[in-house]
């Protein structure tokens, strides 16, 4: 049972808050909408009157889930070639138009491409782009830059984060947009070109040497970096009395120059203001809601009201009510380039100290919270390290406590990237955090979670995850109906004339949310079945098969799932040379060379891509690189490239750098490997490394058993993976999962956690499963069998329980030698197809719910 902690305090230094109990607590269920699959990378989402869901990926490619649930094939478009997608660079916000579809826009921002040869990591700008509907779909010729059509006048992007965040529409139909200031996440960054980034020179001639001040773009409105913007959608121009003299002006706006940064700035003084939420029920154009993702030590939820139009939000002398020393301590040269405001009679100057007088009238965040306790002396009670979304709820389905009060106050969630939580607050008719009735938890362990909206057609709050998954949060008290479904394969493609087609099938994740007793049925496309819950099964012809898993409760709902394997196809195979684990120097051009094969696709078809995932602290940064290929002749190719890696990570924090290499097939099946470089920095080396602490919680629920591995930990905060022995004969991954045995017994289940560092601990546990009365399957033997000899098909093998004979109740950990072990990278194959998900009937005809689809993991080695 999910357990919720209400927290109440005031958010002074030194105070702690108090505890109390949720009385909602395990009444709210997430069912899976769509997975778009491991790579896919979703940032953002719109709904459509008509029920259709809009889904941003990071890579530019926008995807449609129709109003029945059913992820549509292809793409509504695809700027693949207009959106940089280096680093936290990429796509990250849509909107619709508030008349969509009568006015069929799309708006969207992002990083744009400066060159043809897509140099990934070069000084570009960040735009906004509208884009024309015509028969459901869009298209790239349709596109209508509206901020950034001259190089210069966009969102700065002098490094590769940092850049273009979220859109909103106001209530008055003016369009709000926000930005980061474009400057090093990794340095204190006044503007000095470091020497471990090469292209830092290039920001002066690309926006002026005036806005060449690193994070002090927030607070100078020259540009538009660190900034809300607010501007007439049409046209991009900010809104001022000359041309809307109906609404409410900007605070800078200039009717001789509309366009300009100062004209468009709604506030300023914005670190990375990565999500933007508008509180509709006050004076127009509404109030701003920002998630703001801070430095090393705050996370910020800030406000804008239309009274603080033109406020400064502090950054980089300020975040939360504390002053970045840092920057105070830093000096500049000339002074005209960072305080044009001020004598420049002076040869250096203490910046924010310059800047302080502009300080005294700051907002200070209604809510921050730190990546640890104590920080500064406080007992701030959140822990996180990623502010990534924040959404009201708008529906009639929750309990009354997270709806509007008579008063006007209101519950906002809030959701922490990195720590994987949703908590709740209210804020008052003055929006205003009200301390006295604290910060709630609200779910835990929803995986890396990007951003969440209300759905204006059911209510409900719906959130996307860095894995690929669109997830529907639901209020599930007295809940009837169908059970969440997941099936997946091990593989999901081979051939036969290799080996032997044997499948390892699996229902992990599938559960009742009421807790209900469930059944097993699959069919596997050649007249065979089994009742088990993760049956194996060995093909006996070649070809391409439906696998169809029904799920059934005891009440009499089902839900379906199903997705296609092949036994005529090999995954091709990827390599990248060298030691799985390197280190490497600042400055350091590194030889990356990986080679592809495949004795099927001709070398002319094979598709491969190279993508890294900076692992900072305990989250992580994804991005692409560009390493040409050459094709070695039949079935092979190679691809070998030098990069400077320690452009991609932050040389003065600690982190690691996981590098992919991808082969994909012409049907598309691909085969993923990785090494990890460490950069041989001081702070890394001072850092040390200590091995994390696995361990689980579980909890029966109906026929699954709920294991929570997030009450693992690691002392040095870093990221973890996690891979479960079931006990059963069968394995998983993931923080959190439910898994379903055959048979009643005592099932011994580990769990061992990686971190970046390779070092790993394992916990081991004994589990009692008693199955529900009338479902137990029987005995270990698989139920499948073919009911014809169609193409020689034979019954499936149902994996032997495997019992250990000893339950170690402590964790077990070991610190690989990073420097002197020399392990080979494995790789891992990953899925063909896309599963599709049927609506859960109830068996008596009564209205139907959407189960989701979730994607295939072939193999995953770690």
């Amino acid at each position: 049972m999910q357990t919720f902690i209400f927290l109440s305090c005031l958010l002074l230094a030194a105070q702690g808050y108090n505890i109390l109990a949720n009385p909602d607590a395990g009444d709210f269920t997430v069912f899976p909408l769509v997975n778009l699959g491991t790579g896919a990378f979703p940032t953002c989402m719109a709904f459509s009157p008509d029920g259709r869901i809009f889904i941003g990926q990071k890579n530019g490619m926008i995807k449609v889930v129709d109003a029945n649930g059913n992820l549509q094939a292809g793409n509504w478009i695809d700027l693949s070639d207009r959106v940089n997608n280096a680093g936290d660079k990429g796509l990250t916000a849509i909107v619709l138009h508030p008349d969509f579809p009568k006015t069929p826009y799309l708006y969207a921002t992002y990083p744009i491409w400066q060159s043809d040869s897509h140099d990934l990591n070069r000084v570009t700008q960040g735009v906004v782009g509208r884009y024309t509907e015509n028969n459901g779909a869009s298209s790239p010729s349709t596109e209508l830059l509206i901020v950034g059509r001259v190089n210069g006048t966009g969102f700065p992007s002098c490094h590769n984060s940092h850049v273009t965040g979220d859109l909103v529409f106001g209530t008055d139909g003016t369009l709000f947009a926000s930005a980061g200031e474009g400057s090093h996440w990794d340095a204190v960054d006044d503007g000095t070109d470091f020497p471990f980034d090469p292209y830092d020179w290039q920001c002066a001639p690309f926006f002026g040497a005036i806005n060449d001040i690193g994070s002090f773009r927030a607070q100078h409105l020259t540009n538009i970096g660190g900034k809300v913007i607010r501007i007439d959608p049409l046209t991009g121009n900010g809104i001022g009395s000359t041309n809307f003299p109906n609404l409410v002006s900007n605070p800078f706006f200039d009717s001789q120059n509309p366009s300009s940064a100062a004209s468009v700035t709604w506030s300023y003084g914005h670190r990375n203001p990565w999500k933007l939420r508008l509180r509709a029920d006050s004076p127009a154009p509404g109030t701003l809601y920002i998630a703001e993702v801070g430095a090393k030590d705050y996370e910020e939820i800030n406000v804008v009201k239309a009274s603080d139009r033109g406020s400064n939000y502090g950054w980089p002398c300020q975040t939360a009510n504390r002053r970045q020393q840092p920057w105070f301590t830093n000096t500049a040269t000339p002074t005209e380039y960072y305080v044009p405001r001020y004598p420049t009679n002076q040869n250096t100057i203490d910046m924010c100290a310059a800047l302080q007088p502009n300080l005294t009238n700051t907002k200070i965040p209604i809510l921050y919270y730190s990546r640890s306790q104590y920080v500064y002396g406080e007992q701030i009670g959140i822990i996180g390290n990623c502010a990534s979304g924040l959404s009201f709820y708008n529906g009639s389905s929750y309990p009354s406590a997270y709806r509007m009060k008579s008063d006007g106050s209101r519950s906002l969630f809030i959701s922490d990237f990195g720590n994987q939580w949703i908590k709740v607050i209210r804020v008052d008719g003055n929006d205003q955090f009200i301390p006295s009735l604290g910060v709630q938890d609200f779910l835990d362990n929803v995986g890396t979670i990007l951003t969440m909206t209300p759905s204006p057609v059911d209510g409900d709050l719906y959130y996307i995850t860095e894995e690929g998954e669109i997830n529907r949060i639901r209020y599930t008290a007295g809940y009837v109906g169908a059970p969440i479904v997941v099936a997946s394969s091990n593989v999901t493609t081979l051939n036969m004339n290799n080996r032997a087609a044997n499948f390892q099938f699996s229902s992990d994740g599938t559960f009742d949310p009421a807790s209900l007793p469930i059944t097993f049925s699959w069919t596997f496309g050649d007249n065979s079945s089994s009742t088990l819950p993760n049956p194996s099964h060995t093909y006996t012809s070649s070809g391409v098969f439906t696998v169809t898993l029904t799920v059934t409760n005891s009440a009499g709902y089902f839900a379906t799932q199903s997705f296609k394997v092949a036994t005529n196809n090999d995954a091709p195979t990827a390599k990248i040379a060298g030691a799985q684990w390197f280190q490497f120097d600042s400055g350091q051009s590194v030889t990356l060379t990986a080679t592809f094969n495949d004795d099927i696709t001709p070398a002319n078809q094979l598709q491969w891509q190279w993508e890294y995932r900076l692992v900072h602290n305990n989250h992580y940064h994804p991005g692409v690189l560009t390493i040409p290929s050459v094709n070695l002749g039949t079935g092979s190719s190679s691809s070998t490239g030098g990069q400077v890696l320690s452009s991609l990570i932050s040389v003065y924090e600690r982190n690691t750098l996981e590098i992919y290499a991808t082969a994909y097939d012409a049907s598309g099946v691909s085969t993923r490997t990785k090494v990890i470089g460490v950069p041989n920095l001081p702070n890394n080396a001072n850092y040390g490394n200590t091995a994390p602490v696995a361990n689980f919680t579980t909890e029966q629920k109906g026929s699954s058993v709920y294991f929570d591995g997030g009450v693992s930990f690691d002392f040095d905060i870093d990221y973890l993976y996690y891979s479960w022995i079931w006990g059963d004969g069968t394995n998983g991954t993931g923080m959190v999962n439910h898994h379903t045995y055959s048979n009643s017994g005592t099932y011994v289940v580990s769990l061992t956690v990686v971190d970046p560092w390779q070092a790993t601990s394992t916990y081991t546990h004994s589990v009692d499963y008693v199955a529900p009365a009338g479902v137990t399957s029987s005995g270990a033997a698989s139920s499948s069998s073919p009911s014809s000899t169609n193409g020689g098909a034979t019954g499936d093998v149902a994996s032997s329980s495997t019992q250990a004979t000893q339950t170690n109740a402590n964790p077990t950990s070991s610190v690989a030698g990073g420097q002197t072990t020399q392990v080979d990278n494995d790789p891992q194959a990953t899925q063909s197809a896309t599963p599709t998900s049927s609506f859960v009937k109830e068996n008596s005809g009564s209205a139907a719910l959407l189960v989701g689809i979730v994607p295939l993991v072939a193999v995953l080695l770690m």
